[in-house]
This record gives C-alpha cells, structure tokens and sequence, in this order.
C-alpha cells in the first residue's frame, strides 16, 4: 500500500485564482475515487485546511500542518525538510513549486509558461524563479502534467522537455455550481448587488494586459459609438494587473463611466448568476494553459466571444464566435455579430451545452490518480 503525499497549500488558499480551485477539485475527486484498500494518502498544508479540504473520506486519508514562520519559501524550505525526514513512496504538487528535496517518485502539475511570452508581467526575481522551477521540474520530476496539448507543446518547444515525460490531463468544472438558471428573480437579485443592469457582456479574469483587456475595452468602446444607443454594458470581474491604467484611459476616451462596471472580486457562489444574466461572454486572452472560464460559460449556456489564441479553441471547439487575437476591427465586428444575432447566439449555446459534458472534475482526478500509482 502506497503513501501519497499532496501538496495542499494552494488548494487551501481563502481566495482561490485558476490554479488553487485545480487543487482544491482534484484532491476532493481523488477523496471520491481512491480505493482505501490500495493507498493512503496525506495533504501538507502550511495552515489547518478549510472549505472541505479538512473532510477526510476515510481512514486512508489524513492531514499535516507543517507550520512555517517566513512569508515564503515553504515549499523549498519546509516542505524539502518534510521529504527529508518523512519522505512518501509517491510526492504529488499541483501547481508549478517543486521542493528541491523530494522523492525519486515525484510528480508535479505545470499549468502553462506564459511567463516566457509575457515575462514583463513579472519581478525580475519572480521571472527567475519561474524560469528555475519549470527548469528544475522538467528535468528532475518523474512525470509531468500539463492541462492541454497547447502547454504540452509549449514545453517541448521552449525547455525541449521530453515529450514521454509529459502528460495531458484537461480540466474541469464544478457542475453542481456553474448550470443554467431558470430563476430569473435570483439572478436580479445577484446583479443588483453589484449596481449590474442588463443587457451586459461579461468577462471574469485578471485585468491585465496578457488577458487582452485593453483591447477589450477599446474594441466596446468603438462598438458603442458606432452602435447608438446600445444599451449594453461591459462587466469586469477581476482585479487589476499589468497595464490596467491603459483600461482607464479607453474608459475615458469613449466616455464609458456608466457603461463599464467593475466589482472587484466576486465570491464563488455569486459568478454563475453573472454567467447566467450575461447575453455572451467575452474571453479575448492572448495566453491561456487551458481556460476554466471557457467552460463555465459552456456549462451555463452562456454564448462565448473569444479569442483564437492559445488553448482556447482546444478548449471552446466550436461553442466559440473567435476573433483574431490582437486585431481590433476582427473582435468589434465579431462582437458586433454576437450581440446582434440571436440566431448565432443559440447555437453557440447549444454547441456549448454539448461540449461541456466532455469535461468534468471526476475525469481530471481519475486521469491524475492513474498517473501517480503508474510512478
């Protein structure tokens, strides 16, 4: 009988980004999956897990704080120390961090490189330490998870890693959550709360410059000169990154004050009314590993605007009206044709609830636990 360690701190994070809900879903699937009578499992964390992480199936599954006084460093510092007191038969890391004690048997997840097409977006010792751990992943990892055939590549092309060593697992969503809602009185409900009036287009992601949110708010803000009196309104949910004045300045320039709301982080249980109340949504990113938006816009019929860039046709398929990537006349136009054409809109819904069903959160654990006990 095996010991699988996992790590758990970022899955265990309060406020969860792409990377953290990955974690946190694959190890409460694993929970599900697992046969007690073959492994055993334990989650490191640096803090007492919470949200469900802390319910434990089983008595093959268990919990270990390893506490830690600095602000960083816990996974080089104490997690290493960890493996080399305690090492498990099989170390497993979701996201990206490999501390550089760990088993021969590790396996760790690396979600994208996108550092190394957009490397202004980070510190210079960020982007060092970025570089060194897909560098130290790749070459001292048992096996590698990547989340779409997009990423795969990009590590083959960039750190020439071997393409054997690297599997595809597609993510998921969490399916008792992002639906369609017929209750039109909740959804009101919910847009209310942020001060939200329909008609809107919604995009949920940091505004930054590598999700192409500049281009977005340019691209609304000539559609809506050109398209008076449209009523529709842009909604950003996200916080600010990397030249978000340049969002501000668009804003000024069309006179999009009323017309662009921005309610900062949104709680998880209130995003799928946002999907719901939206007549698209719009995903024009320049660089995504996978894209869990796309399929949380898929799961609530919600018509998707994209970009052609990336992961994201591998994602969307044909549940998608895209754009090309950084041309504006291409997403004004496309956008133009989504808001306008209900015809289009319908399809893309109906493409989307179809699509969907090829993902789910139990298929992404399944294909993870196969990887591990395959080391």
């Amino acid at each position: 009988m095996a010991l699988i360690a996992i790590e758990a701190a970022r899955p265990n994070r309060r406020q969860k980004t792409g990377t953290e809900w990955y974690g946190y879903h694959v190890i409460q699937q694993m929970k599900k999956i697992a046969d007690p009578r073959e492994d055993r499992f334990i989650l490191y964390s640096n803090s007492p897990l919470h949200s469900g992480l802390e319910k434990m199936p089983n008595k093959s599954w268990r919990e270990k704080e390893l506490g830690w006084l600095l602000p960083r460093f816990w996974t080089q510092g104490r997690l290493s120390f960890e493996m080399l007191i305690n090492p498990p038969d099989v170390l497993y890391v979701p996201a990206h961090a490999m501390p550089i004690i760990h088993p021969k048997k590790t396996v760790v997840t690396l979600h994208d490189v996108g550092f190394e097409r957009f490397p202004e977006l980070y510190s210079k010792p960020d982007l060092w330490y970025h570089r060194w751990s897909a560098k130290y992943v790749i070459s001292q990892a048992a096996k590698i998870i990547t989340v779409s055939h997009f990423s795969k590549n990009e590590l083959i092309e960039l750190y020439a890693a071997p393409a054997e060593k690297i599997h595809v697992t597609h993510l998921g969503f969490d399916s008792d959550r992002y639906k369609a809602i017929d209750n039109q009185d909740k959804i009101d409900r919910v847009l209310e709360k942020y001060n939200i009036k329909k008609p809107y287009i919604f995009y949920i992601g940091r505004l930054e410059k590598k999700k192409n949110i500049p281009l977005l708010v340019e691209a609304f803000g000539r559609y809506k000169r050109q398209n008076k009196p449209d009523e529709h309104r842009l909604v950003l949910v996200g916080r600010p990154g990397f030249e978000y004045e340049k969002i501000k300045e668009s804003v000024k320039r069309y006179d999009l004050a009323d017309w662009v709301i921005e309610p900062g982080w949104v709680p998880e249980e209130d995003i799928p009314y946002l999907y719901n109340g939206a007549t698209c949504f719009a995903f024009p990113s320049r660089y995504e590993g996978f894209g869990i938006p796309l399929l949380e816009a898929m799961a609530t019929e919600t018509p998707i605007l994209a970009s052609r860039a990336a992961s994201i046709p591998e994602v969307a398929g044909d549940a998608a009206l895209y754009f090309q990537t950084d041309d504006i006349e291409s997403l004004v136009a496309n956008l133009r044709a989504i808001l306008r054409d209900e015809v289009l809109r319908d399809q893309l819904r109906k493409n989307g609830r179809k699509r969907a069903r090829a993902f789910s959160w139990e298929k992404t654990a399944k294909n993870t636990l196969d990887i591990l006990k395959s080391v």
